[in-house]
């Protein structure tokens, strides 16, 4: 998937999510969120995952972590985009 699909897609997802709420017995119910809003959620799974990837010092990273980390960088440049 490119980053810019990959951005798309996490933008499209927080947009419309189906969130449970067991509480009430409803089984769930759908939150429409704004497009800022989604994109702020976007970005900060994207955040997440290259703080994670953060944790490892560059010099013991594979060439696979490495690109994983350009990819995820994309995809938060893509997602500022849109």
């Amino acid at each position: 998937m490119t980053s810019k699909d990959k951005a798309k897609e996490l933008i499209e997802a927080y947009k419309s999510m189906d969130i449970d709420n067991p509480h009430e017995g409803l089984g769930g119910y759908y939150m429409n969120m704004s497009l800022d809003d989604a994109k702020s959620c976007a970005l900060l799974t994207a955040d997440t995952v290259l703080s994670v990837i953060d944790i490892y010092p560059k010099h013991q990273m594979s060439a696979s972590e490495i690109e994983a980390v350009e990819y995820w960088k994309n995809v938060k440049s893509e997602i500022e985009k849109l």
